[in-house]
């Protein structure tokens, strides 16, 4: 993921990222079926993006953590 794609990531919500990483993975879906036709090339490419949804993942769950963080502190 390039460093311009997020910080568009910055302003979404934890929905709007989660719809972000099911098309991350939707887009893949293709490419694992051509690695088990035994494209190499494909599997670099998956390889690759499986990096961008754990990295979604992680800004997933910060966002979720400061969320709680915010309401039980209020309490």
């Amino acid at each position: 993921m390039e460093l311009d794609e997020l910080r568009k990531l910055i302003d979404l919500n934890e929905l709007d990222l989660l719809y972000e990483l099911t098309s991350i993975i939707e887009s893949n879906k293709k490419d694992v079926e051509r690695i088990l036709r035994g494209q190499k090339e494909a599997g670099i490419r998956v390889r690759e993006s499986m990096q961008d949804v754990k990295l979604l993942c992680e800004i997933i769950r910060d966002k979720i953590q400061v969320r709680k963080k915010a309401k039980w502190g209020d309490k």
